[in-house]
C-alpha cells in the first residue's frame, strides 16, 4: 500500500495492529499481548472511520462521476468499507475484556489459546482487507480517470 498524506495515519494504525497481532505470545505474557491488541484495535476505530468517511467516500463518489460505467465497482467499494468497519467493531467487541479473562485463568493461559488464535486470524484478515481496500480504491480511481472508453466519434 502506497503511503500518501491522506492515508498515513491509517497505515500507521494498521501496522500497529499487525505488529501487536504478530508479536509472539511469551508464556506468562499473554495478558500484555491482549492489552496491546485491544489498544491497537481501539486506536484503529476512529482512524478507519475517519478515513472511510473523509477519504473513501469522496474518492468513491469521484470514481462514479469520472466514469459512470464503474458505478458497480463504486458500490462494491462502499460495501467493502462497510464490511471492514463491521469487522473492526466485532473484533474490538470480542477483545474488550480478553485481557481480564486471560488474567482469570492464569497461570493456565493455554485455556485461551483457541480464542487468541481466532483473534489473531480475524485481526490479520482485517489488516489484509483494509490494505486491499486501499489498493482497490486507488486502482479504480486511476481506471476511472485514465481508462480508454473506446473511440469518440
Amino acid at each position: 500500500m502506497l503511503r500518501t498524506k491522506s492515508n498515513s495515519s491509517l497505515i500507521d494504525a494498521i501496522e500497529e495492529l499487525e505488529f501487536s497481532l504478530d508479536s509472539p505470545i511469551v508464556p506468562g505474557e499473554m495478558v500484555a499481548w491482549a492489552h496491546s491488541v485491544r489498544d491497537s484495535l481501539t486506536a484503529l476505530v476512529p482512524v478507519l472511520n475517519d478515513h472511510v468517511r473523509r477519504v473513501h467516500h469522496q474518492t468513491i463518489k469521484q470514481i462514479a462521476i469520472e466514469d459512470p460505467e464503474l458505478t458497480v465497482q463504486a458500490v462494491n467499494l462502499k460495501k467493502t468499507d462497510e464490511q471492514n468497519l463491521r469487522l473492526l467493531e466485532s473484533l474490538l467487541a470480542r477483545c474488550s475484556d480478553i485481557p481480564e479473562r486471560i488474567s482469570e485463568v492464569e497461570p493456565d493461559e493455554g485455556q485461551m489459546d483457541s480464542e487468541v488464535f481466532t483473534v489473531i486470524d480475524d485481526g490479520l484478515r482485517l489488516v489484509l482487507a483494509v490494505r486491499g481496500q486501499e489498493v482497490a480504491i486507488n486502482t479504480w480511481m486511476n481506471e476511472s480517470v485514465y481508462r480508454d472508453s473506446g473511440s469518440v466519434g
